[in-house]
């Protein structure tokens, strides 16, 4: 107990600094751009949707555009959305919904630019995949005294994907078919294992398959059920809303100074759902149609505004349902929300929250995979292979609480080099990211006058 309270008090201290840190270099970024990550949505998704009906090379060596989504969807969207939004909304209450929302909308702009840079910069490894991320423009272009920053990326990246892709994943999974279907945890790890196993061992080609087959199912599920509840129950999302908004200002809440709190858990919230400064999921871009970083750069943008979509969804469910009040458990809490709203619906969130957490798994594997060959090179990669498997029965014997104290101090690890990064690189990337919203400007002058 002693030792949990000690990693509690490490996490909070440095989520303290760190969420302001992150919160920073969103604001830095957005501002330099006039907004225009925000305020020229439509035109981001708009070019999205050109670059999803790019014809396909075929090409081995690059997946598709629309198979790149999935596979990037599979790792941002996820489990962790339902469970990460109720923990924050349990412990920091409404208000954290509003901060997270503004953590991510800020986080668009270090989102383009990690795609960007990752797919400017990446390279084929020795097995003739297309590889790319942080790791890779730190090390092309940091100076030479801090090329080390994309070693230290790398492997606290690496670590950070076996508790958030694998331990995590794999606990609510367990816990969820523990409790409403009395499957013993372990005994559900054991099948995540094997299954993980078998695709794994077939690559990336057979571990895009296995999401396009698994995310559309899941993610169509829980968008119907979010929605079909919030339509019969439109009358309170008004006062809900107003609530969340009340919360987050609240005048109160700044003299007893609890605001700080409630800002630091939705940027945590927004950070660790929308991925924005970790550099984790722009790593799943580098090996996709069309070769071009603008294009890339704004499905990020275009996904991680699905993502805040999908978030503000949830959380107005739980918000409406009252059930942070009264019940103490994320997964129960998420249960008895969709109970609240469509009576039974709880039950499909077994599905649900089977086929995201599994996708995500898979998903990940592949992020860890590319820190690991970073590191240590492709020749070994059936070491790594064997090593997740096998660790998604081990953490099922490793503390919780200490396991996810852990892995938010891990994140932050890897989060660090890549914010400096960024903020080193400023100068080129608001160029290119200028030149891109230039780019969508004269796409959209070109259609006018065409049509017209």
């Amino acid at each position: 107990m002693e030792i949990h309270y000690l990693f509690y008090g490490i996490n909070t201290f440095i989520w303290g600094v760190l969420g302001d840190w992150i919160l920073f270099v969103g604001l830095f970024m957005t501002l330099a751009i006039d907004f225009q990550t925000i305020w020229k949505l439509p035109k981001i998704l708009h070019f999205f949707e050109r670059s999803l009906r790019t014809p396909s090379s075929r090409r081995l060596d690059v997946l598709p555009a629309w198979q790149s989504v999935i596979l990037n969807s599979s790792a941002i969207i996820g489990v962790g959305n339902f469970v990460g939004t109720a923990l924050a909304i349990y412990i920091g209450g409404p208000g954290v919904v509003f901060w997270a929302c503004v953590s991510i909308m800020l986080g668009f702009a270090p989102r383009f630019a990690e795609a960007y840079l990752s797919f400017t910069y990446r390279l084929k490894n020795d097995c003739g995949e297309w590889v790319g991320g942080p790791m890779y423009y730190l090390q092309a272009k940091m100076p030479k005294g801090l090329k080390w920053f994309a070693i230290v990326f790398a492997f606290f990246t690496l670590l950070s994907t076996l508790y958030s892709g694998n331990f995590f994943q794999a606990k609510v999974i367990g816990v969820a078919f523990q409790h409403w279907v009395g499957i013993p945890e372990l005994w559900t790890c054991v099948l995540i294992s094997v299954l993980s196993a078998l695709i794994i061992s077939g690559g990336l080609r057979r571990i895009v398959k296995a999401c396009i087959f698994l995310s559309p199912l899941a993610l169509g599920l829980s968008v119907v059920m979010c929605t079909s509840t919030l339509l019969m129950h439109a009358s309170d999302i008004p006062p809900a809303a107003t609530l969340i908004l009340r919360d987050a200002l609240s005048l109160k809440a700044i003299m007893a100074g609890s605001l700080a709190a409630v800002i630091g858990h939705g940027v945590r919230l927004g950070v660790l759902t929308n991925g924005a400064g970790l550099g984790r999921e722009v790593m799943l871009q580098t090996a996709s149609e069309p070769a071009d970083p603008l294009s890339q750069a704004f499905t990020a943008v275009a996904i991680s505004f699905f993502e805040l979509i999908f978030v503000i969804m949830i959380a107005l469910l739980i918000v409406m349902s009252g059930s942070y009040l009264d019940v103490n458990s994320p997964v129960q809490l998420i249960w008895a929300a969709l109970d609240w709203g469509w009576e039974g619906s709880g039950l499909l969130f077994l599905l649900v929250g089977f086929s995201m957490g599994f996708t995500t798994i898979i998903a990940y594997y592949v992020i860890g995979e590319r820190c690991f060959d970073f590191l240590f090179g492709t020749a070994h990669r059936w070491l790594f292979r064997s090593f997740w498997v096998l660790m998604i029965m081990v953490f099922h014997f490793l503390p919780t609480q200490i396991s996810m104290q852990t892995n938010t101090i891990i994140v932050s690890l890897a989060c660090m080099p890549n914010l400096l990064g960024l903020l080193i690189f400023s100068s080129t990337i608001f160029r290119f990211m200028r030149s891109g919203f230039e780019r969508i400007d004269h796409d959209s002058l070109i259609k006018g006058a065409s049509s017209g």
